[in-house]
C-alpha cells in the first residue's frame, strides 16, 4: 500500500473514533440526566410507598375483622 492510502485509512479511523468520543459523551450527559431525575424520583417516592404499606396493612386488618365478623354470625346462626 502507498503512503496516502495508509493515511487516508488512518484519517478515516481516527475520523470514527472522534465521532463514536462525541456519541460517548453525549450519551454520557443524558445518563446524567437520567440517574438525577431517578434519584429525584425516588425520594419523592418514599413518602408514598411508606403511605402505601400503611394502607395495605389498614385493608388487611379490616379484612381480618370481615372474616371475624362473618364467622361470628354463622355461629349465631347456626346456634339460633
Amino acid at each position: 500500500m502507498s503512503d496516502e492510502k495508509i493515511d487516508k485509512k488512518l484519517d478515516c479511523i481516527i475520523h470514527t473514533q472522534n465521532e463514536m468520543q462525541i456519541t460517548l459523551a453525549k450519551q454520557q450527559v443524558i445518563l446524567d440526566e437520567h440517574i438525577s431525575r431517578t434519584e429525584l424520583l425516588e425520594t419523592k417516592m418514599e413518602p408514598l410507598t411508606k403511605h402505601l404499606h400503611e394502607f395495605k396493612g389498614a385493608i388487611n386488618f379490616l379484612k381480618i375483622i370481615g372474616i371475624l365478623a362473618a364467622i361470628a354470625e354463622a355461629i349465631r346462626i347456626c346456634i339460633h
